[in-house]
């Protein structure tokens, strides 16, 4: 039986949700509205659910009743059921940047979707602030996925997961522990390994930089000092978690503060120093046997890890041709996924392509 769950868990009442509070007109329908750039309609909201004891933030859109698409069903009142989406971002982000550019679109399209704030990042709570864990962030998204089946009219059967950059390494593992995750699209994945993380962090600083975590996180656990280095570089010499010129660029204008900015986020050029030895001793390979959700994967070759790295993975997956798909999107460049309106419309083409054959 399919049913559609109560909503009273959302809420818009703060003053600053008021950037997501679309102004609603009514049409000859009678139904409320709100249209994005491709004449879709959806309604957007703020909500918060628990996480391990701390508040998650999060935004939802729901299409209005008339969207349905292929993929919409219908509950035994006859009230619309969507599949649903949930958006993870890259390392160290907040859902204002790029997992917003899809969960609006997705939804343009017929999907509810939702993105959130991960324990210790932007609004949501959890400390020590800005704490990069793996395991925090798996069990972030299935309380997520709880949150979702739970107050949005989406089908149970039809809950997928998206993960872009970094975010792909916490959805995949996500999907091999909680069998309400029907499906998971991956988008220009960042797909650690040790090997891939002594390219990012460089070989002659890799167990420097993995022992001084270490050291931090034995300081936090003894005294309750947190050390934070920065995401990206403000100046040549300083160290960071990303130190190559390319992630400076896309997130320093995220710094700027002001009421008029406020519908960025609150977005930090800081992570803890502890975070480092786990994030860069993961490897995704430890969950890839465990994996029996059908993936779509989107890389190109300018993207994070390259050309053979993706292509690699795509073929050690586990599942049957049918069961999952690569697309490659020529030389698009890394950033554009993040919030290219051209290619992330692409992207999206194809995530909902993948999905609506589920």
């Amino acid at each position: 039986m399919i049913r559609r769950p109560p909503r009273s868990t959302l809420s818009s009442s703060s003053a600053a949700s008021d950037v997501y509070k679309r102004q609603v007109s009514t049409q000859s329908t009678g139904k409320p509205h709100c249209s994005d750039m491709l004449g879709a309609t959806y309604t957007a909201a703020r909500a918060s659910f628990d996480s391990m004891g701390s508040m998650i933030a999060a935004l939802t859109f729901v299409p209005a009743p008339g969207m349905h698409n292929l993929s919409s069903t219908n509950d035994q009142q006859g009230n619309p059921l969507f599949p649903g989406v949930i958006v993870l971002g890259p390392v160290a982000s907040i859902k204002e940047q790029a997992p917003l550019q899809y969960a609006t679109r997705l939804c343009s399209r017929g999907f509810s979707s939702m993105v959130f704030d991960c324990r210790t990042y932007g609004e949501s709570e959890g400390e020590p602030r800005r704490r990069e864990d793996g395991d925090m962030k798996v069990a972030d998204v299935k309380a997520a996925v709880g949150f979702m089946l739970d107050t949005l009219p989406v089908d149970p059967n039809k809950l997928y997961l998206l993960g872009i950059c970094q975010g792909v390494n916490w959805v995949l593992r996500a999907a091999t522990l909680d069998d309400r995750i029907k499906a998971i699209s991956l988008v220009a994945g960042n797909y650690l390994t040790p090997e891939v993380s002594k390219m990012i962090v460089g070989p002659g600083q890799y167990e420097q930089r993995i022992t001084e975590s270490k050291a931090s996180q034995d300081k936090f656990d003894q005294e309750g000092q947190v050390d934070y280095l920065p995401v990206v570089k403000s100046n040549p010499d300083e160290e960071a978690l990303l130190g190559h010129p390319p992630p400076k660029d896309f997130y320093t204008p995220w710094l700027a503060r002001g009421p008029w900015l406020a519908y960025k986020g609150e977005w930090e050029n800081r992570v803890t120093r502890m975070s480092e030895h786990k994030l860069w001793t993961h490897d995704i390979y430890d969950d890839v046997p465990n994996l029996k959700t059908p993936t779509l994967m989107i890389h190109a070759d300018n993207a994070a890890n390259g050309e053979v790295m993706p292509k690699k993975l795509f073929e050690d997956l586990p599942l049957e041709p049918a069961q999952k798909e690569l697309v490659w999107l020529g030389s698009a460049g890394h950033l554009q996924f993040y919030d290219d309106p051209v290619l992330v419309d692409e992207c999206v083409a194809h995530i909902t392509g993948f999905l609506g054959a589920r």
